[in-house]
């Protein structure tokens, strides 16, 4: 298909669509196992990321695996030509709470994806520096998570998360390392007040657990 390659100007696939397109494709089959095709199909139809054509396929009767292999695939299309796509899709998912859990998960693979790619925000250690006022994106939680490591409950409790909530919603089967936990402490800090979550918080609450340099390193930007 000619839409199965995104062409930059430099002549290669752009490296975010690529990688949202790589991460939805690993978790193909989970998706199309748990999704209620019909109203995450039409959600993606009012943001004209899928055809009528795939809509109406996904409200015929049938499994809904079936049907969601259909608006899934139309989907991961739709990612490799629009840098958006992948977004709106975790935005409508969000809205969901038994879909939360698929959401960090998605978040995570890309964020670790970027990060191995070198695809980070910028930041500055500098003296002279601002404190950052654009959103906080995964990229920047991942690189957070890192630095704080096993601090993660800890810095919870300072963002004013519930701990045992947390402990209950953060993986903790051993397959995950603490930066990961972090990872997920920092989502669900975020997804549940997105627009307190800001810049200045984080930075606070890094500082008040002792990683004041971990602030000045992720929260401020060059002048």
């Amino acid at each position: 298909s000619c839409i199965r390659y995104l062409i930059s100007s430099s002549g290669l696939l752009k490296p975010l669509p690529r990688m949202a397109s790589q991460v939805l494709k690993r978790n193909l089959d989970r998706l199309a196992r748990v999704l209620d095709p019909v109203p995450v199909a039409t959600q993606l139809y009012s943001d004209s990321l899928i055809t009528q054509e795939v809509w109406d396929e996904a409200r015929e009767l049938g499994p809904a695996y079936t049907r969601n292999l259909k608006v899934l695939d139309a989907l991961g299309k739709a990612v490799l030509i629009n840098e958006r796509a992948f977004d709106r899709f975790l935005e409508h998912l969000r809205g969901e709470q038994t879909y939360l859990p698929y959401v960090m998960e998605l978040e995570a693979q890309l964020a670790q994806a970027r990060e191995k790619a070198g695809v980070k925000p910028k930041t500055a250690d500098v003296p002279g520096a601002r404190r950052r006022d654009d959103a906080v994106d995964d990229t920047t939680l991942m690189s957070i998570a890192r630095d704080v490591g096993p601090k993660w409950e800890e810095m919870g409790v300072v963002l004013g998360a519930d701990i045992r909530a947390l402990r209950n919603e953060v993986p903790s089967d051993g397959t995950k390392g603490e930066h990961m936990k972090a990872f997920y402490m920092l989502q669900l800090c975020r997804h549940r007040d997105a627009e307190a979550f800001t810049y200045d918080k984080i930075a606070a609450a890094l500082e008040d657990v002792g990683l004041k340099s971990c602030a000045r390193k992720h929260c401020f930007t060059i002048r």
